[in-house]
């Protein structure tokens, strides 16, 4: 008789689209005949691994300072509205955030070390009004924050995120050479398989404790990242092997079974029951991350009385859960 312990895959991720909204009104600025925007190229980590509980407000990337193009002249008629704005989400014009989709982190734009909020507030002195002005002189960097949940799994595009704009025209644009996934770090926890072995119904007592004959097995936990401060694991029915008693770690066979009456408890180390649904601390997680072990045990019980027990397969699944803080 077997028993298979599987572990529960969640596949999570993120996407957005973008709406892209066009106008006819006349910019106040242009660029004089033979200049052109300025295009920073960013060049992103393949995957930007974040802890679960980095704070709010996190830098997780920063970029180099870049200098705006040479012939970045541009020549303003009016007023000068400036700001920056966002290809990835939301433009707003009170913050120096702009979302990245639904990834849970923004962006800023850093102009001349400082970061610069939405476009849309008058500026008169750069460029003056009537004038040509060069950004020569000035620079542009990156910097990415957590401002929200991280969405692990998703994705920040490659292209254009947005860029510097003044009086309508867009002068600076910040562009993303490679795509970049944002993941939280975890274990890797293979898949578990019990051989429960032969057992008779004389075993387990008749007063509803359970059999004496403990079957030993592991979770494993491979190739841990440091960094993790805090390693849980939750055990949960699955709907073919649902809960017969929670606190006591004891779910019921599954439907391909024969026999009846009978019941599978999960213990730990010390023979003491896994409550279901709970989360659990592994207490001999260390932060250096590498491999570990969590020791537990099985062991079948009567859950009915009487004529309702008979022998048979025995066989049920049940899934854990990881989680990291």
């Amino acid at each position: 008789m077997r028993i298979g312990f599987q572990k529960l895959s969640v596949a999570s991720g993120a996407c957005f689209f973008l709406l892209y909204i066009s106008s006819n009104l006349m910019a106040d600025c242009s660029f004089p005949s033979g200049n052109s925007k300025s295009v920073i190229s960013i060049n992103l980590p393949k995957t930007i691994v974040l802890p679960r509980d980095t704070p709010l407000g996190t830098t997780v990337f920063e970029s180099a300072t870049y200098p705006h193009n040479s012939n970045s002249l541009i020549h303003c008629s009016g007023q000068t509205p400036f700001g920056v704005t966002n290809n990835l989400g939301s433009n707003p014009t009170t913050t120096d955030l702009f979302p990245i989709g639904d990834t849970g982190l923004s962006w800023q734009y850093v102009y001349n070390r400082v970061t610069v909020k939405g476009y849309g507030y008058t500026i008169t002195n750069l460029p003056p009004t009537g004038s040509t002005s060069s950004l020569a002189n000035s620079t542009g960097a990156l910097r990415i924050v957590k401002t929200s949940k991280i969405v692990s799994g998703a994705t920040i595009p490659a292209g254009d995120m947005g860029g510097l704009t003044f009086g309508g025209l867009l002068t600076t644009s910040i562009r993303l050479t490679s795509i970049a996934t944002v993941t939280s770090p975890a274990c890797q926890t293979p898949s578990v398989q019990v051989d429960m072995g032969q057992h008779r119904l004389d075993d387990m007592p008749k007063d509803g404790s359970p059999s004496k004959k403990n079957i030993a097995f592991n979770i494993n936990l491979y190739n841990c990242p440091p960094g993790i401060k805090k390693v849980l694991y939750t055990l949960t029915p699955t709907s073919s092997s649902p809960s017969s008693n929670s606190s006591l770690g004891i779910i019921k066979l599954n439907q391909t079974s024969t026999a009846k009456g009978i019941g599978l408890q999960i213990v730990d180390g010390d023979l003491k029951p896994v409550a279901l649904n709970t989360p659990i601390t592994l207490n001999d997680y260390s932060e250096t991350g590498v491999s570990f072990t969590i020791p537990l045990n099985a062991r079948y019980t009567r859950i009915a009385s009487g004529s309702k027990i008979s022998p048979g397969t025995a066989n049920a699944e049940i899934t854990f859960v990881m989680s990291y803080l």
